[in-house]
């Protein structure tokens, strides 16, 4: 039958045990307050079957609430107070059997605070809880403390614009934000660890990871699912160990997923390389996004080092996360700092998709492979690409820097008497600066605190703070969490310094600055926080090479669109181009397939103040390229048509070009200033002031990588090989070191023999036989941004190629025929033209001072009556 029982009235004793019956029991605790009171230690026991005790808006109390159901299945709700109350509720069931036992906590219509935590050390040395807190900072906390006899935990925050804050649980967990704007972060971090120095009890210290930005929380380590519901809400997840389902609901929702790398990573090697191996993620498990109604924003954020990470139509993988999502209208992959690694394998007719390099050289690779990455279970297994841009359905916006950076890491919630306060180096006298992004700022200090650093630290003089990269963290006081990269100290002869600050070339948004008064501390933080963007090369590759159809193209100087590609689109309520949108690249490299495709070259990126490059390969095929570039408004551009018999007009481009007509019978027409015409194949490097290839287009090296099979000071020995030695052989370009002894050294090769590379300068650590090595055959950034005219132009393979009709048009041109029965005719302008092999017509135009070379062949040369031919 069970028993009912039900408390509304006033009951005030030092100890209260209520008992339920072996049946069904209903307790309900509902007192009047301020009326009525329950007051001193109490205690309620369901006894076996299926109990449900309620506690409902529980007033402040001294002494602690104990729940237990005891045997059988039961049910523990709590509806919290609000306001400033104060009190603590143990549900502890200690029943033995198979029953399911579940806790309920219900918030109020008003604005919720709500903080999920659970120790590191096991019950009863640690508990887990589930609190109300109140004030600002926390002063009052309602407390429902737990263990893990419970099966299932549910918060349900009601009305208002709620916040819910997980550090850790030790069940699984469902929470639902109901109406409001609700604002859910799974997973905190701190500058110290969460222990008893942090002012946490011995029941409450928590399990923290250290990372390269602070001490981690487990966020969830028991699946948990979050609920939006009704509201614009806003999803954070730094942490979770378990299975995490984020459901937004209704309005629009923001769901921002932040990776963070392990204490001691680095992305840089012993040599100065920049490495993605060296990067130690936090493994977090599964997170399952489903936007829901309303117009839907996923973010992923990636850490300060170099981050490789693929991107699918259903799903982001990589740095530690996998990020799976749904219904939503918007995604956003923010790699952040570091030479970054994005791979786009596809991309959802219904979401707009948008890539942030940020800081750094990054590579963007479309529709091509994705070696693996670091994710839920370990590595992601490498994935071929489609290579067909058909895959691309939906509008993908590459930003080669733009997103919001890691310098930041929110704001903190903690308990009465929690504290988060790191160890102090000195106090800020005095502070000068706007906190700009990579502005100048100048902190005075005691210089006394300066040489105690320098001391602890090892560093012989405090100058060596700056020459050695440290940076300066505002650790208490005004402007906390805001640090700088150290770049001078300067000795006032007073007892103070003025410290040279260099700010992030991101700052977070929440930072505020220091004042006289402020703490800090020197810190040792990823210099990739200062990089100048502007001084980085950043490349984007667009494979659409395995298409056997034909396409129709086009590019201008913002946006690749055709292929295959989604069209332009509605996705609510915003209009939006189809294709690719791109911004802020310094390298565009566009691959088509076999088709007999059209394409159209509208426009290419320009920087005035750096070179930067568009290539175009239009495969094999029988393909029809028109270009239409002004020399005021575009980027410089190379095109190679490959195989097939394909058709190019440039007549209307006022920018010098670079085409190359690859082994077909191709039909060229140059435009109106100096271009570099190749009938057939050829190579056009640009190198700088020590030899080195920056540039190489046209027909690269293959590249060779093997194993060494010895060396020397300044040389490598592969008795195996067989590098080339024709046309300047491997000169310019460099041998990287990629395994074994010396793994890393990258060396300048001044020149080789078919077995052996002699390089520019000595090796810091010989290699062996331990050591393989790697030769590209074109260089990996392609520009560093200087402008620079031709080093060194090549016709390739003479005897290979078709017969090309090449016209020049106007401007001062260099044709080259190659093979085949080539007919060239030059334009107005002060051409240079060889005919190569077969029987070439040569036709000089109406230019002064042409010169004509028929080379191979029984040729044919018409000079003009403009000037005086050779």
């Amino acid at each position: 039958i069970g028993t009912n029982i039900t408390i509304h009235g006033s009951v005030n004793a030092p100890e209260i045990e209520i008992y339920g019956e072996a049946d069904q029991d209903e307790v309900l605790i509902d007192v009047g307050y301020p009326q009525d009171a329950f007051t001193g230690h109490a205690r309620v026991f369901g006894d076996a079957e299926e109990d449900l005790i309620t506690v409902n808006r529980l007033h402040t109390r001294s002494a602690s609430l104990d729940l237990d159901g005891e045997g059988g299945t039961d049910t523990y709700v709590v509806n919290t107070r609000g306001g400033s109350t104060d009190y603590l509720i143990y549900v502890f069931d200690t029943g033995t059997d198979a029953g399911t036992d579940t806790l309920t906590v219900y918030g109020t219509d008003d604005p919720d605070d709500f903080l999920l935590r659970a120790s590191r050390n096991d019950y009863p040395g640690g508990l887990a809880f589930v609190a109300s807190l109140h004030g600002e900072p926390v002063s009052d906390v309602e407390r429902i403390n737990y263990n893990k006899d419970l099966e299932g935990l549910t918060l349900e925050t009601l009305g208002g614009d709620d916040r819910v804050t997980l550090d850790d649980n030790w069940t699984f967990t469902t929470i639902r934000g109901g109406t409001g704007d609700d604002t859910f972060q799974v997973g905190q971090i701190f500058e110290t660890d969460r222990d008893a120095a942090a002012g946490l009890g011995p029941l409450d210290v928590m399990e923290t990871t250290l990372t390269t930005r602070g001490y981690l929380t487990n966020g969830v380590s028991y699946d948990t699912t979050i609920e939006g519901n009704e509201g614009n809400d806003a999803f954070t997840v730094f942490r979770n160990k378990a299975a995490l389902d984020l459901s937004g609901g209704t309005g629009d929702d923001l769901f921002l997923v932040r990776a963070f790398a392990l204490e001691g990573s680095t992305d840089t090697g012993d040599y100065g390389e920049k490495r993605t191996d060296l990067v130690s993620y936090v493994i977090n498990g599964t997170i399952t996004i489903s936007g829901g109604e309303g117009d839907d924003h996923v973010e992923v954020l990636g850490t300060e080092f170099a981050d490789p990470v693929v991107v699918t139509d259903q799903g982001v993988f990589g740095m530690g996360l996998t990020v799976q999502y749904e219904e939503v209208e918007r995604l956003d992959v923010d790699t952040a700092e570091g030479d970054d690694e994005l791979y786009v394998m596809s991309t959802s007719a219904l979401v707009e998709t948008h890539l942030f390099a940020g800081l750094g050289s990054d590579r963007i690779g479309v529709a091509g492979d994705a070696p693996g990455v670091v994710s839920q279970g370990g590595i992601r297994p490498a994935e071929p690409g489609t290579h067909t841009t058909d895959a691309i359905a939906g509008p993908l916006f590459v930003d080669g820097m733009g997103g919001t950076g890691t310098a930041g890491v929110g704001a903190l919630v903690m308990l009465p008497g929690e504290t988060d306060e790191s160890s102090q180096d000195g106090t800020v006298q005095a502070y000068t600066g706007t906190g700009a992004g990579g502005a100048t700022d100048t902190m005075t200090v005691l210089t006394t605190a300066l040489q105690t650093v320098a001391l602890s630290l090892g560093l012989p003089n405090v100058s060596d703070l700056a020459a050695r990269r440290y940076t300066l963290q505002v650790s208490a006081g005004a402007g906390r969490g805001r640090f700088w990269r150290i770049t001078g100290v300067t000795d006032n002869g007073d007892g103070t310094s003025d410290v040279t600050l260099q700010n992030p070339t991101v700052p977070a948004p929440e930072w505020g600055l220091p004042a006289g008064g402020s703490q800090f501390r020197v810190t040792k933080l990823s210099p990739n926080f200062f990089e100048a963007e502007g001084e980085r090369v950043d490349f984007a590759s667009v494979f659409n090479d395995a298409s056997v159809s034909d396409d129709t193209g086009t590019l201008t100087a913002s946006r690749l669109s055709g292929l295959g590609m989604g069209s332009d689109t509605v996705i609510a309520s915003r209009r939006l181009p189809g294709g690719i949108t791109y911004h802020d690249l310094e390298v565009l490299d566009v691959t088509l397939g076999s088709g007999g495709d059209t394409f159209f070259v509208e426009g290419t990126t320009k920087r005035e103040d750096f070179q930067v490059w568009t290539l175009l390969h239009t495969g094999a095929g029988d393909d029809v390229v028109t270009v239409s570039l002004g020399a005021d408004t575009d980027g410089r551009f190379a095109l190679d048509t490959g195989s097939g018999d394909d058709t190019v007009d440039a007549s209307f481009s006022s920018l010098p070009l670079v085409i190359f007509g690859g082994t077909g019978k191709d039909s060229t027409v140059g435009g109106v200033r100096h271009d570099i015409l190749f009938g057939d194949q050829g190579r056009v490097d640009f190198t700088n002031a020590q030899g080195a290839v920056v540039t190489r287009l046209g027909t690269a090296l293959p590249t060779a990588q093997s194993t060494v099979e010895s060396a020397a000071a300044s040389s490598l020995v592969d008795g195996s090989a067989a590098f080339p030695v024709e046309n300047g052989g491997l000169s310019g370009l460099r041998v990287v070191i990629v395994e074994g002894t010396g793994a890393g050294q990258s060396r300048l090769i001044s020149s080789n023999t078919a077995t052996e590379l002699i390089l520019a300068e000595a090796w810091d650590v010989v290699p062996d036989g331990t050591s393989r090595y790697r030769v590209a055959g074109v260089p990996r950034d392609q520009t560093d941004g200087t402008f620079r005219d031709p080093a060194q132009i090549l016709v390739l393979d003479p005897d290979v190629g078709g017969d090309d009709v090449i016209r020049s048009s106007f401007g001062d041109d260099l044709v080259y025929g190659g093979a085949g029965h080539d007919a060239v005719k030059g334009g107005p302008g002060t051409d240079t033209i060889y005919g190569g092999s077969g029987d070439d017509i040569l036709e000089a135009g109406w230019g002064a001072g042409d010169r004509l070379y028929g080379e191979a062949g029984q040729d044919v040369l018409y000079g003009s009556d403009d000037g005086a031919d050779t």
